[in-house]
């Protein structure tokens, strides 16, 4: 999964544009030829996580926060308990 938060959500520290990638562990090496086992890449784009994207990062506990959106629609996965 690649969740893309917006430019300055660090800030004051760094201005720049972020992404969050989640990976799963997925046990034994492949076989030579074996199909890979990554089919899918899901991309969530986080427009508002509820602060202000100045320098000062004011929290706005009321206001939209694509976060909580973020993980609600979250694929849900079975994991084989091979894989833990």
């Amino acid at each position: 999964a690649v969740i893309s938060l917006p430019a300055g959500v660090f800030l004051p520290y760094a201005g720049v544009k972020t992404s969050i990638i989640l990976f799963q562990k997925a046990g034994l090496p492949l076989a030579p030829g074996e199909e890979p086992r990554t089919r899918e890449v899901w991309f969530y784009d986080v427009e508002d996580e509820a602060f202000s994207l100045d320098q000062k990062r004011t929290a706005r506990p009321q206001g939209p926060n694509d976060l909580w959106d973020a993980l609600a629609k979250f694929p849900a996965r079975d994991v084989s308990p091979a894989y833990h």
